[in-house]
């Protein structure tokens, strides 16, 4: 109850431009792969709307990619690719797209040097 009602204010500040979006879509960005079928609904539902507005998610989607796949908050592989890939449908510009998954790519293989483990 605690999380659906945080992500509705957090849905409902963002998309009224109360308070800014860099800094909240990664763990917005997590909730889509929530086990409970209203949370994970809510959250489709905030990224489909946040994709209309003015680019918010293509340029906040460096933050989405980092907090997804690094740190104590970081998700799974295919928890990561099922997000990436829902969130991507949003996404218009290829270019930007291709930018965003060499970065991804890139940053893979800084971790993966940093902790010793080789993809």
């Amino acid at each position: 109850m605690v999380k659906k009602n945080t992500l509705m204010v957090l849905t409902h500040l963002i998309l009224n431009g109360m308070i800014k979006v860099k800094g909240q879509l990664g763990e917005m960005a997590k909730c889509l792969e929530d086990p409970d079928q209203r949370i994970s609904d809510l959250a489709k539902l905030f990224f489909t709307e946040l994709s209309t507005k003015d680019n918010a998610l293509y340029n906040n989607l460096q933050d989405v990619i980092s907090h997804l796949s690094i740190g104590s908050h970081a998700v799974d592989e295919e928890t990561f690719e099922r997000t990436m890939r829902f969130i991507f449908t949003f996404i218009e510009k290829v270019s930007g797209v291709l930018r965003a998954q060499r970065w991804h790519m890139g940053l893979t293989g800084v971790v993966g040097e940093a902790s010793g483990v080789h993809r």
